[in-house]
């Protein structure tokens, strides 16, 4: 696996979830990019950080929080990334948890406050949470 490039962060995938649209992509009701890892709900341990990456280091438990966006729009720039008009999720546009590792983008990694499970960091709606509490003490744009 390639290192990670400036902005990502690879993880050591610990746990991921199955969600309803996973069952969907399995069951041929939504087409699957051919090639692409699914998984959007999934959390692990920083393996590696990309150079420029100052807000988690390697060992970090994070969550991952799935929804890609540019980073730069206004929607982005004001926290409404969910509006983006370049938004996408892991495990459907890049390559999503459901493997031994995965780089993601390192405004979607999260680290999880001490006693945290890991298992509790990947399910969808705690991986939600926990980055919207996480972002409103601290800044991850890049």
């Amino acid at each position: 696996m390639a290192p990670p490039a400036p902005g990502q962060v690879q993880l050591r995938v610990g746990s991921a979830g199955i969600c309803g649209s996973d069952l969907h992509f399995y069951r041929g009701d939504f087409a699957a990019r051919p090639g692409v890892t699914p998984g959007h709900e999934f959390a692990g341990t920083v393996s590696a950080i990309g150079p420029d990456v100052e807000h988690v280091v390697e060992g970090d438990l994070v969550g991952v929080e799935p929804l890609l966006r540019c980073g730069t729009c206004r929607f982005c720039l004001t926290g409404d990334y969910h509006v983006c008009g370049e938004r996408g999720l892991l495990g459907e546009n890049e390559d999503g948890g459901m493997s031994e590792y995965v780089t993601v983008p390192a405004i979607t990694a999260f680290k999880a406050p001490a006693g945290v499970e890991r298992r509790a960091c990947g399910v969808g709606r705690a991986a939600r949470l926990l980055g919207a509490r996480l972002r409103e003490g601290q800044s991850q744009r890049s």
